[in-house]
């Protein structure tokens, strides 16, 4: 289906969808979205990035969290996203929290989920990737809190193992918490000996991890100094762990997110010259060109999709296009090259 007409339809329904659970609705868009198949798009040759030897036709990338078992990977692009992150995906299939467990918060344009890492399983979501292309990876640890310090390491190796040889990066999620009181492999000596592990039979596609918004200066600098010689880039940032007065405990994505996260990733970028994937509160072009500005090589969006629409991320590639030609650029090349000089 043409995604124009998706948006028409999605215009005149959200205010109806919106009173309906968010998970079931989610659901459905993933039945739509898979059924559209080939649609050609405008072509802006100012966005073309070129990261980990691939050359990205924008730097918008679906992000990890909507599209859990890579049912999408063959119809996204026709959205306008130039790839999508599949996942994240655990060693161990996982039904993830009771529900409800998906939230809108329209009036900070944001969501919260406590989803707990619901997917098919590294075996079936990894043949169900085989001969596809136009993705990257996302692996997180199995949520089973019986799974501690070794065991923990040995699960993550699993999916890995199984994974590294798929997509066109590999994408630690080190910020999910890995025991029931909420520790995470961001603790330096953790990410040590993970890392060690991954990497003790040889690294597949370019590795890049995955870290929380909650993170303080100390913290960072040791993910880095831990991380740098081994790893290949960044994800700056997972959703940020927050109690909601109505809703409960979860992960907080959206606007009211993107303060924190351009925050770690400035400091991130003061720390490191490597490729950073920027996540948090993609909404429109402009704040693609922010987050491009600050250092950013590609970005990943999920809930400006939710509230803008199929049209989204076609929006948001117009609007950074147009941006980067009103402020005298000609490509997102021409941009970085004069920050660096």
């Amino acid at each position: 289906m043409n995604p124009h007409v998706l948006q028409v339809v999605y215009s005149l329904l959200k205010p109806f969808l919106f009173r309906y659970d968010a998970e079931r609705v989610h659901e459905k868009a993933i039945n739509i979205i898979q059924r559209t198949r080939n649609y050609s798009l405008p072509i802006y040759p100012s966005l073309s990035v070129t990261v980990f030897n691939h050359t990205f036709s924008s730097p918008l990338l679906l992000a990890s969290g909507f599209d859990k078992n890579g049912l999408l990977v063959d119809c996204i692009s026709s959205f306008g996203f130039a790839g999508e992150v599949v996942g994240s995906i655990t060693a161990r299939p996982w039904l993830g929290n009771e529900k409800p467990r998906l939230f809108r918060l329209p009036k900070e344009k944001s969501l919260l989920n406590r989803m707990g890492l619901n997917n098919d399983g590294a075996e079936i979501i990894g043949k169900r990737l085989e001969d596809k292309t136009g993705y990257a990876i996302s692996i997180a640890k199995t949520p089973d809190p019986k799974l501690i310090g070794d065991k923990a390491v040995e699960d993550y190796v699993y999916s890995y193992r199984l994974l590294k040889h798929l997509g066109l990066f590999t994408e630690i999620n080190i910020s999910c918490p890995n025991t029931e009181d909420g520790k995470t492999f961001e603790d330096q000596k953790s990410l040590n000996i993970l890392l060690d592990a991954l990497l003790e039979d040889g690294k597949g596609r370019p590795l890049v991890i995955k870290i929380s918004p909650d993170i303080n200066s100390e913290t960072l600098h040791d993910i880095v100094q831990a991380s740098e010689e081994r790893v290949d880039g960044y994800v700056a940032t997972n959703t940020c762990r927050v109690e909601h007065p109505q809703i409960g405990r979860g992960g907080l994505s959206g606007k009211k997110l993107q303060s924190v996260s351009l925050g770690v990733l400035r400091r991130l970028r003061s720390q490191t010259s490597k490729p950073i994937i920027y996540s948090g509160g993609i909404f429109t072009g402009g704040d693609a060109l922010l987050a491009l500005s600050l250092g950013a090589n590609l970005l990943e969006a999920y809930t400006g999709f939710i509230y803008r629409g199929p049209t989204f991320a076609m929006k948001v590639n117009e609007e950074l296009d147009f941006l980067l030609l009103a402020q005298g650029y000609s490509s997102i090349n021409e941009m970085k090259e004069e920050q660096t000089s």
